[in-house]
Order: structure tokens, then C-alpha cells, then sequence
């Protein structure tokens, strides 16, 4: 469900994330020249296309939908949120790494010393090793019960 590919879209420095269009717009400078900036933060963002390691998040589509309609996301409002995310709209790759050059810390991707795992995959690797991965005894523990995650990740 990894593989090697190209991501681009609209990335803001500051928040360290690719941003959809819909989180993008258009203000005009005291010089009168146009910028586009994060919706969310204000802060400026930039096109950007680079290489990494991306998770065929889409390929999950139909089970989400499935998954969802049980209503595991407390408050409810997120959870019809993410249920009408998912019936209008197919789900996009998902980047899981950045170039070494640009991100030093997270996890170094295996037999690949240009890339580097970050954000939610990051801390998912670690649950697991924490959880005895790769010995058995982690399906002890794993798939938890309850995830706790931040409406920013819910995105």
C-alpha cells in the first residue's frame, strides 16, 4: 500500500503541510500583487512537487465507508463530517514521507536514506513497536480499541 510516487499541491511552510485547494486563497499584498495563503492560518504557501513515498489511502474507500456508518467518532459531528467527505469525493494518495534534505527528524524510510517517514506513520510505527512489533505478542495489544486523533489528522 506504499509506493514510490509524486506529490504536489499547494504547501504552506509554516504549518509544515500540503494543503487541498479548498484551503487556499487569494489576498492582495499592501503592493497590490496577489499571494495565495492557507485559509486556516493566513500564512503564505507556495506550489510544490517532490518525491516521496505515498499510502494508497483510496484503496480503503469502500471499507471507511462501511466502517463509518457504525458512528465510531465521538463527537457525531465529525463523524457525518467524515461520512460526507467520503460519499462526495474519492480519497487521494497520502503522503507519508519527506526528502532527508528537507525533514531531518521522523524515521528513515528502509533502503531509501533520501526519504524519511513523518507525521501520523511515524508515531503509528511506534505504537506498534511499543505494542512488540515485530513479535507476535503485539496483536495483543493492536488493533487498539480506541484511537484518539486530532481533527487536523481526521482531515
Amino acid at each position: 500500500m506504499l509506493f514510490a510516487g509524486s506529490y504536489s499541491g499547494w504547501y504552506c511552510t509554516s504549518d509544515e503541510a500540503f494543503l487541498p485547494e479548498s484551503q487556499v486563497q487569494s489576498v492582495k499584498e499592501a503592493d497590490g500583487s496577489d499571494v495565495k495563503v492557507s485559509t486556516e492560518s493566513g500564512h503564505r504557501v507556495e506550489w510544490m512537487q517532490e518525491d516521496n513515498y505515498l499510502f494508497r489511502l483510496g484503496a480503503f474507500q469502500d471499507d471507511l465507508k462501511h466502517w463509518i456508518r457504525q458512528e465510531p467518532i465521538a463527537p457525531a459531528n465529525f463523524n457525518q463530517l467524515v461520512e460526507h467527505w467520503l460519499e462526495e469525493r474519492e480519497l487521494a494518495d497520502v503522503s507519508v514521507s519527506r526528502s532527508s534534505n528537507r525533514l531531518q527528524w521522523g524515521i528513515a524510510v528502509p533502503d531509501d536514506p533520501s526519504q524519511r517517514i513523518y507525521v501520523w506513520m511515524d508515531a503509528l510505527i511506534n505504537y506498534l513497536t511499543v505494542c512488540g512489533y515485530p513479535d507476535e505478542s503485539f496483536r495483543k495489544f493492536w488493533p487498539a480499541d480506541v484511537q484518539i486523533v486530532g481533527k487536523d489528522i481526521l482531515k
